[in-house]
């Protein structure tokens, strides 16, 4: 689709329906998924096995007493059973439904090695570009976007898409003290998903460029929830509001220049090749509880003549046998080896399908000790590929939130930056446990040895948050260190 073919749609309702024909469908295993089926194997409450149709608790009859069925009376059937008819009474045996939120662990542990422990910005700024970078660092930080970063990749990886939405409102005092302190607009950012009660709308060109996005939402005004409908292009903002039965529109020109939305989105969740294994996994392990529910509590078993079996509350009990009676416990000793080793199977392919790290306390006790840079790198080298795959795409979608945030902070005085040049590009630090003093004894060497510069010997440091800051800092430190020095020794002569 082309910004030429929606604006040929001759009203708002038009527009809002062809968007919508563009409803997310995510197909895996088979079959096709809406955003809100896709949730519904996220959320272990809402997984399959805790479904009563799916695993329906199990019927017990118990014959009941002989009658005679006066009501429904068959000659033939009642002289075959000799006018005696049984009842049946039947009672439920409540089985175990036990989900496991083995899909909250693959996307939490992704997202975390995906996005790493921040991503640093690198610059070519000079002049007027440091000023500009410098606000721009200023809104990242406001708004969080260290935190933010890795929920989105969570949203993404277990939603299949979410999106940023920029946008900006009145606050007098946000830029004092900067170029823009005659700007009264502070610049904010809002997190959208299907589970946030977003209905995400994106539309793409034949270049899979951008070039529309729609955003569908409700409000809840005066305990009443009022329909929304807001589209995006580079050129206009348009929003959408049902009052009575018609929808209200406004109609505003984009001051940015760019639709100020970055979209996420992968193809399939993150557990989508391994759902099967999990459901078979809640289906096994919900049987084994029913299994034990029946067989953990010894049972008594009595041969021959029993005289005088104790009252259930009776302390030191005794049981006197008679003509060779013996008594015994029926127990079960021990799970069968075969129903253990599944577990194990099960266990090691989500894992190793989905390249998620086991690192629950369980295996992570064995591996206590001080172990060496190069041995943790190979213990996670499964999870940092896969991270590193997906940085090429979720980079790139960074890369268009620090162009879309330049974009805006130029609009709100578009004089101070004429001819600014400046290029931005993200980072990603990696999330690795690391042995911190190997670690940074090898980049002080590194340095001392004249391979690397003190600046990314700060900047790669594990000790350091704020590396431009810091590299200021440990200079001024330095300059002082030899005025004090040559101070001395003028002192001295």
């Amino acid at each position: 689709m082309t910004i030429e073919e929606l604006n040929k749609k001759d009203n708002f309702k038009e527009a809002k329906q062809y968007f919508e024909k563009n409803e997310r469908i995510v197909e895996y295993n088979k079959k096709k998924y809406k955003i809100e089926e896709i949730l519904k194997e996220y959320d272990p409450l809402q997984h399959k096995v805790t479904d009563r149709r799916f695993r329906p608790d199990k019927i017990l009859s118990e014959d009941g007493e002989q009658f005679v069925n006066a009501i429904n009376y068959d000659e033939a059937e009642m002289a075959a059973r000799n006018g005696v008819q049984t009842s049946t009474d039947y009672s439920l045996a409540l089985v175990n439904r036990l989900p496991l939120p083995v899909q909250q662990r693959i996307v939490l542990v992704a997202a975390t090695f995906l996005v790493g422990e921040r991503i640093n910005i690198e610059s070519n700024s000079e002049g007027t570009g440091k000023e500009l970078e410098r606000l721009i660092r200023k809104v990242w930080d406001d708004n969080k976007l260290d935190y933010e970063s890795k929920n989105i990749a969570e949203l993404m990886m277990s939603e299949t898409h979410c999106a940023e939405l920029w946008y900006d409102y009145i606050d007098a005092d946000y830029w004092k003290g900067t170029i823009l302190k005659a700007s009264t607009k502070k610049i904010g950012v809002m997190i959208l998903a299907e589970s946030k009660g977003d209905k995400l709308y994106p539309i793409f060109d034949e270049y899979q460029d951008l070039v529309a996005f729609g955003r569908g939402y409700k409000v809840n005004v005066d305990h009443k929830e009022v329909e929304h409908f807001d589209y995006y292009t580079k050129d206009v903002i348009i929003k959408g509001v049902v009052e009575g039965n018609e929808w209200k529109t406004t109609e505003q020109k984009n001051p940015y220049g760019a639709i100020p939305v970055v979209y996420y989105s992968q193809d399939r969740p993150e557990w989508a090749n391994v759902q099967p294994l999990i459901e078979r996994k809640e289906t096994r392990f919900s049987d084994f509880a029913d299994t034990n529910d029946y067989f953990a509590d010894p049972a008594l078993v009595a041969e021959g003549e029993v005289e005088n079996l104790p009252s259930k509350g009776e302390v030191g009990k005794q049981f006197q046998v008679r003509n060779g009676g013996k008594i015994n416990y029926l127990t079960w000793d021990s799970a069968p080896e075969s129903t253990k080793m599944e577990f194990e199977m099960l266990d090691q392919e989500i894992f190793a399908n989905t390249h998620t790290p086991d690192i629950s306390f369980g295996t992570m006790k064995t591996l206590l000790g001080n172990l060496s840079g190069i041995a943790l790198k190979l213990l996670f080298m499964d999870a940092q590929i896969k991270a590193s795959k997906k940085q090429e795409y979720f980079g790139k979608c960074i890369q268009r939130r620090l162009n879309l945030i330049k974009k805006i902070v130029m609009s709100l005085s578009p004089m101070e930056f004429v001819n600014v040049v400046l290029e931005l590009k993200p980072i990603f630090k990696s999330f690795m446990p690391v042995n911190e003093v190997e670690y940074n004894s090898m980049l002080i060497n590194a340095f001392n040895a004249g391979m690397i510069s003190r600046k990314t010997m700060i900047e790669m440091s594990t000790l350091v948050r704020n590396a431009e800051e810091e590299l200021k800092e440990v200079l001024s430190d330095l300059e002082a260190k030899e005025k004090n020095i040559k101070q001395n020794n003028v002192n001295l002569t």
